[in-house]
């Protein structure tokens, strides 16, 4: 997947480029636009997972699976909110804030963790948040709304 970012930093577009037959996992109501031949699943990935990561990670209880067609295509993703999308390359564990979740390659894995009395107190984010772990990209998002130590 190559991500290229658009329009930064306020009102942010995400276009995931991907090869023919390649996969990426995108959080409801984060897509924009497809290109022709995009085929779409939803999947919750597990009961329970989907009910972890909705509850308690603040992310949707279903996901959209993309998938290209043999020549390859476009997904294009926003976040929610107005704000800025940043792509982060994994190849270790990382917690992400609740909410923050766009996208991802098919090689990340997504959970919920504790995040500790400090997550919420701290940030205002709430007491858990979103493990991401493997290798491959995670786009995330980031609110304009709020303000540094809101």
């Amino acid at each position: 997947m190559q991500v290229e970012l658009m329009y930064q930093p306020a009102f942010t577009l995400g276009r995931l480029q991907l090869r023919g037959g390649e996969q990426v996992r995108v959080e409801a109501a984060s897509m924009v636009g497809m290109s022709t031949g995009t085929t779409l699943e939803t999947k919750t990935g597990g009961f329970m997972q989907a009910l972890k990561r909705s509850f308690l990670g603040g992310e949707s209880f279903f996901q959209n699976i993309y998938t290209a067609p043999a020549q390859g295509g476009e997904v294009w993703v926003a976040p929610s909110l107005p704000g800025d999308l940043n792509v982060l390359t994994l190849s270790e564990l990382m917690l992400i804030q609740s909410g923050a979740y766009v996208a991802s390659d098919m090689g990340i894995t997504l959970d919920t963790k504790w995040g500790g009395s400090k997550s919420f107190f701290g940030t205002g984010g709430g007491l858990f948040m979103l493990r991401a772990e493997g290798q491959g990209q995670v786009v995330v998002s980031s609110d304009a709304t709020r303000s540094p130590g809101s």
